[in-house]
């Protein structure tokens, strides 16, 4: 008799002895308190347009702490290029995140805004907003794209 067979019988088994094993134990899908929570609604920062003339890019990290509600309570600068601190404090304040209504202690998260120029020579835009572009990256990156080629469809 080949041992092929009683090795896949062998692996549903484990599989579903991994299935009720988890069921028995939550799953892993209750929430907890100290669990990242999860966004509801990202707000994307402005890119300054004193920011932009200089070319002041990177990565901007602001600390949220989110109430039971899943309101930001406050927004702390963490690190990033000074002069795009206060659009993306701004930004954090206006994330809303999934409640926990049994959570006792503020959640955390760290929110991440990439600032990036895309032009690489810099014809003056009739709006600062003209060709920008926006990508979220679940779940705390927002990247915005100064001067990127509008899609065509």
């Amino acid at each position: 008799m080949s041992r092929r067979p009683l090795f896949k019988v062998a692996l549903v088994l484990l599989g579903f002895a991994a299935i009720v094993a988890a069921a028995q134990s939550g799953g892993g899908t209750q929430p907890t308190a100290d669990a990242s929570p999860a966004v509801l609604a990202a707000v994307a920062p402005d890119y300054p347009p004193a920011a932009w003339r200089v070319r002041a890019m990177g990565t901007i990290y602001v600390e949220v702490k989110v109430d039971g509600a899943g309101v930001v309570t406050s927004a702390e600068y963490v690190g990033g290029h000074p002069m795009l601190k206060e659009t993306s404090l701004s930004a954090a304040r206006r994330w809303r995140f999934a409640s926990a209504p049994g959570a006792k202690e503020l959640r955390t998260a760290r929110l991440a805004f990439l600032f990036e120029d895309s032009l690489n020579e810099r014809p003056a835009p009739r709006s600062y907003a003209e060709n920008d572009r926006v990508i979220f990256r679940p779940p705390y990156t927002v990247e915005v794209i100064k001067g990127s080629t509008p899609v065509q469809y």
